[in-house]
């Protein structure tokens, strides 16, 4: 007959019992009054193995070089920094998640690297989302995050590295900001791949020294770029360049302004085909201040500095922008309209206009240079108000027609440069007939 268990023996395998769980719940750490698991400093290094809620609840500094503060292995995590500083002082990143993992949500606190060569926030997770955190004290990247992560308000300043900000494909970042970092050989501000969205960020402040070249958005293909500024970035021997960006996107109400490199030169923005570039303002020096390919609307731009020149591909249009001691170059098949140049100095063309091209309504000024060369055959300069000393050159084309224009001089170069082209109005003619080129 099988006996009954007394009191005492059931007392002892529920206090067992208790113990078991009692020890669960000292691992996976202790919960908050809204459930949350908390994180101390007698957790560090931290692994999240479950899903769920996690909230730190004092600063935390690394015990050891073997690990992350926190590691994240698995899906669906929230982990709240709650305005604490968590610092790594080794060769590892302060917060890591596993690439097998998605969903990772990081917000508000201060990351501090010292003296290592890892990534301060790398989530190489899907799906992320940071929020108000600030890394500070980089020496390689400040924050990475692979593909589809939303970043938001984020800050990476004075660091030493290479990258500030480093996200994946389907990613959007929104006003954050890399500022105050040192770049060594080559750096990047913010960088997105495939579909890459950034909208009011900044990159400024940078300096260092190196071969390559600084960057201050790089983005790839099926990009937006909104309302983003690079200042101020003063880097020797490093190309400057304030924006670099492929093909198929959009770059709109930008700013780029007092960068340079040891030779004050900087670059403005340099973009492939199907890019529109509207609404900026560029400011540069000895570099292009825009540079598209082929099948690019360019529009609205302001641009200003000695040579800071707006240069397209084929068959692009350029239309009302603004340019001060900088001039425009297309190559084929663009329209080129409503734009207003000024350059005081420099022998360069105002308008330089290749084959097929059409230039409407213009309005040029400048001192011992062409007011608009062209070097193909059948384009087309009309009702353009030019003021140079050498208003209208035609270099090795045929077809080319010249009407309705006006001149401060009538100073066509004529003779070998103007062979085969088609002058309406020429001098000697009536300015009152309809197709006049008329002097002023």
């Amino acid at each position: 007959m099988q006996r009954r268990r007394t009191e005492t023996e059931r007392g002892g395998r529920l206090g067992f019992g208790l113990a078991l769980l009692m020890l669960g719940a000292a691992v996976e750490g202790a919960r908050a009054a809204d459930g949350r698991f908390e994180i101390s400093q007698s957790h560090v290094p931290y692994t999240i193995s479950r899903p769920g809620s996690y909230v730190v609840t004092e600063d935390l500094d690394s015990p050891s070089g073997d690990a992350p503060v926190i590691f994240i292995a698995t899906n669906y995590v929230t982990l709240d920094l709650n305005g604490h500083r968590l610092q790594q002082a080794y060769d590892h990143a302060i917060i890591q998640s596993s690439g097998g993992c998605s969903y990772i949500t990081v917000r508000h606190g201060r990351l501090l690297h010292v003296n290592n060569l890892a990534r301060a926030l790398e989530l190489n997770s899907l799906f992320n989302r940071v929020e108000d955190v600030e890394i500070c004290g980089f020496n390689e990247t400040g924050l990475f995050s692979a593909d589809y992560t939303l970043l938001k308000r984020c800050r990476v300043v004075g660091g030493e590295g290479f990258n500030g900000i480093n996200s994946g494909q389907g990613s959007m970042v929104l006003a954050c900001e890399a500022a105050g970092n040192t770049a060594y050989l080559h750096g990047t501000g913010i960088s997105g791949d495939h579909g890459f969205l950034v909208v009011d960020s900044i990159v400024s402040g940078w300096r260092g020294t190196g071969i390559g070249s600084f960057i201050g958005f790089w983005g790839d293909t099926g990009y937006l770029c909104v309302n983003n500024v690079v200042s101020d970035n003063q880097l020797d021997a490093l190309t400057v360049e304030a924006f670099r960006l492929g093909s198929g996107g959009l770059v709109a109400g930008c700013t780029a302004q007092g960068n340079q490199d040891a030779l004050t030169n900087a670059a403005g923005i340099l973009a492939r085909d199907g890019v529109v570039v509207a609404d900026c303002s560029i400011e540069g020096r000895n570099y292009p201040g825009i540079t598209t390919s082929n099948g690019t609307i360019v529009a609205r731009n302001a641009l200003k500095g000695p040579n800071c020149d707006l240069k397209t591909g084929q068959g692009s249009v350029v239309r009302g922008n603004t340019l001060h001691e900088g001039g425009i170059n297309v190559q084929e098949g663009c329209l080129v309209a409503g734009n207003s140049v000024w350059r005081d100095v420099y022998m360069n063309p105002l308008l330089l206009l290749a084959g097929a091209g059409y230039a409407l309504e213009n309005n040029l000024w400048g001192w011992d240079t062409p007011g608009i060369q062209m070097v193909g055959k059948n384009s087309r300069a009309d009702r353009n108000n030019i003021s140079t000393v050498t208003d209208i050159r035609v270099d090795l084309g045929s077809s080319n027609l010249i009407v309705r224009n006006r001149f401060n001089a009538m100073t066509i170069i004529a003779s070998n440069d103007f062979v085969g082209a088609t002058l309406v109005g020429s001098e000697g003619m009536s300015a009152n007939l309809p197709w006049a080129n008329i002097d002023w």
